[in-house]
């Protein structure tokens, strides 16, 4: 079931989170080991298995719990959260786990740990051997969710109103209702519509015969729009970016050109 869609990242972001000690590590530490296992992670991408049994699988070519699904195999929220001196969190509603059915509250990342993923968790960005050997991956597994991740934050970025509004309304609804319902998010389906802007809850009978989709996959979109309406609320949501930016300066270039 999906509702506040659960709190992913995008393939720098996640992976670059893994770690094996039970026993939280140092600053350096975690640097170190956030670079090495964002190695791993990334090679054995390939290879990864839907880590969500109960979920649809579309991966690659679905949206941000599709690719947390699979990243899970690799790399858990568990080993991440017992290995590192600061909390990946500071309010919301995981715990130890993830609680990924909530619809009464969304995870609010610490700023501390994204700017250490960011920083740490792209091996190819500093290592152009990396680069080359793993080009093949972010290719097949990793372009197409950036992209889509990537265009729908400069969206945001070209309609700064849209983005304060959409988060003053899901505000809102979890502090008057107390809950978001359950197909809230569905309306960002129609997100890089060229209308939505103007109309954001028109709804299928008004973009049906208006671009619907733009040509986007709008099942992708919406778990990014929304992700980043989410991130613009906790704060992290520029910090987000930067690793994006980073990510696809060094992997997809030609595609930002």
């Amino acid at each position: 079931m999906r509702r506040l869609q659960i709190p992913a990242i995008i393939l720098v972001l996640i992976t670059a989170a893994t770690a094996c000690q039970l026993i939280p590590l140092g600053k350096n530490a975690e640097k170190i080991l956030i670079g090495a296992t964002s190695r791993q992670a990334l090679l054995q991408l390939p290879d990864s298995e839907d880590g969500c049994p109960d979920s649809s699988n579309y991966f690659p070519d679905g949206g941000i719990r599709s690719f947390y699904c699979h990243i899970n195999s690799v790399v858990s929220y568990e080993k991440v959260r017992s290995s590192l001196s600061i909390p990946i969190f500071l309010s919301g509603p995981h715990g130890q786990n993830l609680k990924l059915d909530s619809d009464s509250s969304f995870g609010h990342y610490n700023p501390e740990f994204v700017e250490l993923l960011v920083e740490n968790g792209i091996p190819g960005a500093e290592d152009e051997d990396f680069r080359k050997a793993t080009q093949f991956i972010y290719d097949r597994y990793v372009a197409s969710l950036a992209r889509t991740m990537y265009v729908t934050y400069r969206k945001f970025q070209q309609n700064p109103e849209l983005l304060r509004g959409e988060g003053r309304s899901l505000e809102y609804r979890l502090e008057s209702q107390g809950k978001v319902e359950r197909m809230y998010y569905e309306k960002y389906f129609y997100f890089m519509n060229p209308g939505f802007a103007e109309n954001p809850d028109g709804g299928f009978d008004y973009f049906v015969d208006r671009g619907f989709d733009a040509g986007y996959n709008g099942n992708v979109v919406k778990t990014c729009a929304y992700f980043w309406i989410r991130r613009s609320l906790d704060g992290t949501d520029k910090a987000f970016f930067r690793g994006l930016m980073k990510l696809m300066r060094t992997y997809d270039s030609a595609y930002l050109q």
